[in-house]
């Protein structure tokens, strides 16, 4: 971001501001798209369930 020598305390804040906005928008966009590739690995059958934590753990821990 460049902002200019003479820019007033206003307008830097307004300018970190639509900076910071950008920012969270292309991050919000990366999530969702993590997000669907997260269902269509899940509905390709390429995730795994468990029924409790303990299930969990034990695959946690067991070598592959």
């Amino acid at each position: 971001m460049v902002i200019m020598a003479g820019a007033s305390t206003l307008e830097k804040e307004q300018i970190s501001t639509i900076s910071a906005i950008a920012t969270q928008k292309t991050e919000l966009e990366e999530f969702k798209a993590g997000v669907v590739r997260s269902m269509k690995q899940y509905n390709a059958g390429l995730v795994k369930t468990f029924d409790n934590i303990d299930a969990f753990l034990a695959d946690l821990h067991s070598p592959e």
